[in-house]
């Protein structure tokens, strides 16, 4: 069954009567109450919608979009390529896609409220998929290719890097991706692109309107020193920093500590 608000699949439980993820106070159970819907029911009428945005990155959507509606991205590195959070949606012949651009070796997951359909999508590409440690405990499906990684960094694969930063989650990551012409993040929601596109934005609920402390704060400040990158792609469509994205961040870190400090 998958929660109807999240989008993260849970093995059936008919005791089961809220979603434990949309519980929490990073999230919310709707007035209308809590709903579950199964793989089928969400995957008809639905279908992929693949964007190259840049040489070997692609985002896919799914539409229309269903949960939280975040994207997915696929980025190719040396050797096959990886996948970076998930979406509540399985279509076998997507499989079809990424053979044709040299297969996936792993999916990274930022944080849980991005867990969605994790294991259906390990079990189509036969591939391990990797949380932090420090979130295992929101696994609603656990499952043998589940890895859970420890500590600050982790390298993936091909040039793709794990940055356990903590904040939104006290496992939320992000993947950064070398490129001969600048790095690019992949930041889920620890680090979120602000519709003006020259700053980002750190929250402990961006529904429920709750900041990030200033603790929560340096601690992500601290885990992204001496990463370098020129774009920051966040959870959503045109949820983005395009250029200077390391000066983006380091000025809104700034900007939110003396913001708290009021």
């Amino acid at each position: 069954m998958i929660c109807e608000t999240c989008g993260v699949q849970r093995n059936d439980n008919p005791e089961l009567d809220l979603c434990p993820i949309c519980a929490d106070e990073r999230q919310y159970v709707p007035a209308t109450g809590q709903e579950w819907r199964t793989l089928d029911e969400i995957s008809a009428g639905r279908q992929f919608e693949i964007i190259e945005r840049e040489a070997g990155v692609y985002e896919i959507r799914v539409t229309p979009t269903f949960g939280i509606g975040q994207r997915m991205w696929f980025i190719k590195t040396e050797g096959k390529g990886v996948l970076w959070d998930c979406v509540p949606m399985v279509d076998p012949e997507i499989k079809q896609f990424f053979d044709r651009h040299g297969g996936v070796s792993a999916m990274a997951i930022s944080h849980p409220h991005f867990y969605s359909t994790i294991k259906a999508w390990s079990e189509l590409l036969s591939i391990p998929v990797y949380v932090h440690e420090n979130d295992a405990r929101w696994i609603g499906q656990p499952f043998e290719a589940l890895v859970t990684w420890s500590g600050t960094h982790m390298d993936l694969n091909g040039g793709a890097k794990l940055i356990c930063a903590g904040g939104h989650f006290e496992g939320s990551s992000v993947m950064t991706v070398h490129r001969a012409n600048g790095d690019l993040m992949f930041s889920g929601d620890t680090v979120f692109p602000n519709p003006d596109r020259k700053s980002v934005s750190f929250m402990r609920s961006f529904p429920n309107r709750l900041p990030l402390g200033l603790s929560k704060l340096s601690g992500i400040e601290n885990a992204m020193q001496g990463i370098d990158f020129e774009k920051i792609y966040g959870p959503f469509p045109d949820v983005e920093i395009l250029e200077n994205a390391r000066q983006v961040f380091d000025f809104s870190v700034q900007r939110h500590k003396l913001a708290i400090a009021e």
